[in-house]
């Protein structure tokens, strides 16, 4: 029972996180904070925390900075860390954390459709295979689009017991995105999925 489930707690752990972080990072957001700043403090803390262990592991692996491997990391914490994080904390600010965390479950579905685009993953619709992998993308895709595009009506849960003056103003439907805010922010979460 105990490391068969590991890796389950694990996935789930992570999935708890990412929505704390959302609904932390849309609090911060709505108080005034520029989404730069939060990236700028995002990765200064990471860095913090990661380059100690980054150093103690890889100490003894006799890896050799090149000029090609720096060029690799430059262009990976450019498209695979900043533009990623920009696009997602603008597209934040202008949507719910529930609508953010929604569609950035199309990450999988684009990251299959670009493995085709260039040619790195076959798709075969006569196999059973290849239909399977199509289907998945648009369930996917599909799943994800409910989100922005259902408007239901508000949900009354229960009380807080902690007083936060957001609280008072989140709770308010006029307060939540709307309109084109809201669409440009659904936009942006999904090109951050494509970084």
């Amino acid at each position: 029972m105990g490391k068969e489930c590991l890796p389950t707690v694990a996935m789930v752990l992570v999935q708890l996180g990412f929505a704390g972080m959302n609904v932390l990072s849309k609090l911060a957001l709505d108080t005034g904070m520029s989404p730069y700043v939060l990236i700028a403090y995002r990765n200064l803390i990471a860095g913090v925390f990661l380059a100690p262990g980054a150093y103690y592991f890889e100490r003894r692996s006799g890896m050799v900075i090149t000029k090609k491997l720096l060029t690799q990391i430059f262009f990976s914490s450019i498209f695979g860390a900043t533009l990623n994080q920009v696009l997602y904390f603008m597209g934040l600010k202008s949507t719910t954390p529930t609508v953010a965390c929604a569609l950035s479950n199309t990450l999988p579905a684009l990251t299959f459709v670009m493995a085709v685009v260039l040619k790195m993953e076959t798709v075969r619709l006569g196999t059973p295979s290849g239909q399977a992998k199509v289907f998945g993308t648009v369930v996917c895709v599909g799943g994800s689009m409910i989100m922005p595009f259902y408007k239901g009506p508000l949900l009354k849960v229960w009380a807080s017991p902690m007083h936060w003056r957001y609280a008072e103003h989140a709770t308010d439907a006029t307060a939540l995105p709307s309109g084109n805010a809201a669409i440009v922010g659904d936009v942006l979460i999904i090109l951050s999925c494509v970084a």
